[in-house]
């Protein structure tokens, strides 16, 4: 065959070059008309998430826009071939439940770590309905998953949304120039603002650039803001569609890889992990033998002498949860870093696995102790937002460290995934069970019974209106102060609503009607 080529005339160097040039020739990907449509509306989600943003001041429609993502992105995958089931099914359908959070719950912080899981929950369904995980099923590699999902796949085909919604060579090179136009816009921002700020000594400069700012041009800069970076977001989720549905990046952060780093983490003697934590459980045993009177007489429900509640329930109550998340680490640590036994079953060795219930029991009982001073702590003086929170930290790691002891006598247990379930199932009570209302109650219902002098309701929001009206304590100081709230609540945009607003409204008017 080359001697046919060089008879022919062609250099043995350049019928190389050009069959090396043909090897590496990729034919354009040709999307279908439901992917195109997927990228017009990913264009549109986008720029409207934006508009929703920050989304605790839009929550209704952050959920909505939310939910609406997945219902496009999940009827494109079904449609060419890609069906949601297993693990991306899984994941799915916990998005759900979190999600509502965003319309049940009227606290920021828990309507922002909603939104934010559930646009990580939407990648690692793409991700793993295209059949992109390292391990089938319920596995350990999830974290990696979803690294990959996030940080990596989105970039492999950033660009392919322009070719998407144009679909052809001449959308592909102007929309270059576009990118191209919109990058040196945002380069002469700086420069611009600087020059304008300079100039601004000349009084006519300065009544020109005032009467630009009148024409009420901030609306259409922040229109045009959330459009380009709408743009942004959309070619960010397409990009993960593209990669996901043509399995890219395959050889990164495989499964064998993973593996062969944490075999090759495992150094150190089991003698020498063991030793290194005994001077550990010692402490322990001296803390629990030294205090044992001040801190475990709140599982009696019994105040020690000489103190008072709040000072007994605040002392030492954020060390001891210091302490729990410090365990937590260092059951890591000694799990990563450990010579695993010669069985072949890569389980640790026994003795590690003594030590990681030791040090999993006395953290249990640590955080017993802590959740017992709260209790009484709110027995004394009512909840708060704050002693709920910590309350429900306490009650995640107790679950974790539960898991952690089952996993010493059940090697096949998937602990990593299992906990990050945990962790979402927990959040999804959390925010789902009106937390802010469940507070406003218990202190009216123990302000009702003579049980609480003053109910504390700060920071509780709309949800704690109708509990002030049950308990008599909703005493506007002017009689157009509940009227005027009522108008704000008319006024409000639809997508602010939430349901602690809703019951808000609906108990002031009856209370307006009843007075």
């Amino acid at each position: 065959m080359d001697s046919e080529k060089i008879k022919a005339g062609v250099r043995p160097a350049e019928w190389y070059e050009k069959e090396n040039q043909e090897i590496n020739v990729k034919l354009d990907r040709v999307f279908t008309g439901t992917e195109r449509i997927c990228a017009w509306g990913m264009i549109a989600l986008g720029y409207g998430l934006f508009r929703a943003c920050p989304v605790y001041e839009y929550p209704l429609g952050g959920m909505l826009l939310l939910w609406a993502l997945f219902g496009l992105t999940l009827f494109t995958l079904t449609k060419n071939g890609h069906p949601v089931r297993g693990m991306a099914l899984a994941v799915c359908l916990s998005a759900l439940p979190v999600s509502l959070s965003l319309f049940f719950s009227d606290n920021a912080m828990i309507q922002t770590a909603a939104f934010l899981y559930g646009m990580a929950a939407y990648a690692y369904t793409v991700y793993a309905a295209c059949g992109n995980t390292l391990e089938e099923g319920l596995s350990d590699l999830l974290p990696m998953d979803l690294l990959r999902a996030v940080f990596v796949l989105p970039f492999s085909a950033f660009g392919s949304l322009l070719q998407a919604v144009g679909g052809g060579g001449i959308w592909k090179k102007s929309g270059k120039i576009l990118l191209r136009v919109f990058g040196g816009l945002s380069l002469a921002m700086l420069p611009t603002l600087l020059a304008v700020s300079l100039l601004s000594y000349d009084s006519k400069f300065r009544s020109s650039m005032n009467d630009l700012v009148s024409l009420n041009l901030g609306d259409l800069f922040g229109h045009l803001l959330d459009l380009g970076l709408g743009l942004l977001l959309a070619l960010y989720l397409f990009g993960l569609y593209t990669s996901a549905t043509e399995k890219r990046c395959a050889a990164l952060l495989t499964a064998a890889g993973c593996r062969d780093v944490a075999g090759r983490m495992h150094s150190f003697s089991p003698v020498t992990i063991c030793s290194s934590a005994c001077p550990v459980l010692f402490i322990y045993g001296v803390f629990f033998f030294s205090q044992w009177e001040n801190y475990v007489s709140a599982f009696r429900g019994t105040l020690p002498e000489n103190i008072l509640y709040s000072e007994y329930a605040r002392e030492g109550f954020f060390e001891l949860c210091a302490v729990s998340f410090l365990n937590l680490v260092l059951l890591t640590a000694t799990g990563m870093f450990t010579r695993r036994s010669d069985t072949g079953t890569n389980r640790a060795h026994p003795a590690v696995r003594v030590l990681h219930v030791l040090l999993a029991v006395c953290t249990l009982v640590l955080i017993a102790t802590a959740v017992s001073k709260m209790f009484l702590y709110i027995e004394a003086y009512g909840l708060t937002p704050k002693r709920v929170y910590a309350t429900w930290f306490m009650a995640v790691l107790t679950l974790v460290f539960v898991l952690v002891i089952v996993k010493q006598f059940v090697p096949r247990l998937r602990l990593i995934a299992l906990s990050m379930a945990v962790c979402v199932g927990m959040f999804a009570l959390l925010g789902l069970s009106d937390v802010e209302g469940q507070i406003a109650a218990y202190n009216v219902d123990r302000y009702l019974a003579g049980t609480l002098e003053e109910p504390d309701f700060a920071g509780l929001g709309d949800s704690a209106v109708p509990e002030k009206i049950r308990g008599g304590l909703y005493h506007p100081v002017h009689p157009a102060l509940a009227q005027s709230h009522t108008e704000d609540w008319e006024n409000s945009n639809p997508f602010t609503l939430t349901l602690p607003e809703l019951r808000a409204k609906t108990a002031v008017e009856t209370w307006e009607a009843n007075r």
